[in-house]
């Protein structure tokens, strides 16, 4: 409604002046940001799968694993954008104290995908390489994948309970915008524990 008050304030009263007229105000401001980081956000996305994909790329000397990386990656942080749609916009979470909201917060999610994704592939990495150090013992694509799993497997797990219960502290805040950035990093590592943990 913001919007539209103000297009139709600005052709009533300003359409003839040879000025630009703009909009102040909170909301104004909100609404502004919003586009900014909405017309930044697929040149984010596209750029760290770009990246990500090329390094992986050329340290792993394969296409087909940054592929599978990249799409659990995804996958993880859409998982967790749809928890808190479901907690936050759907009003899930109101049995539970969370407030119903119209949606999340534009700045949260930039940065809540920036840091999902990165968690994520820091932690497929490490597996990874631990799988790649395998095979150069036993020669093996099971028996490496298997003894990753089992040595790799607890010490990811361990990172990722020491991240929930950091992150999810963020979630008995005041600040609604704390409450879905722990929320989500709360939930993406406790989606990891059930992909990687023994």
């Amino acid at each position: 409604w913001v919007k539209n008050l103000s297009q139709r304030f600005k052709s009533e009263y300003f359409a003839d002046l040879p000025t630009r007229v703009m909009t102040g105000g909170f909301l104004a401001t909100v609404m502004d940001v919003d586009a900014v980081l909405l017309r930044s956000l697929f040149m984010v996305i596209g750029t760290s799968l770009l990246i990500n994909f090329l390094i992986m790329m050329v340290g792993y000397r394969s296409i087909t694993i940054p592929m599978q990386m990249l799409l659990i990656n995804l996958l993880t942080v859409v998982a967790s954008f749809g928890f808190l749609v479901f907690i936050f916009q759907h009003g899930g979470g109101a049995p539970f104290g969370f407030p119903h909201t119209d949606g999340l917060n534009s700045v949260v999610c930039m940065l809540l995908y920036c840091a999902l994704f990165g968690i994520s592939m820091d932690y497929q990495v490490f597996l990874l390489s631990r799988v790649r150090e395998e095979y150069r013992i036993h020669s093996n694509n099971e028996k490496s994948v298997g003894l990753a799993l089992a040595h790799a497997g607890k010490v990811i797990t361990s990172a990722a309970a020491i991240m929930i219960s950091i992150f999810l502290g963020f979630a008995f805040t005041q600040a609604v915008e704390t409450r879905q950035f722990g929320l989500g990093i709360g939930l993406e590592s406790k989606e990891l524990i059930k992909v990687f943990g023994p």
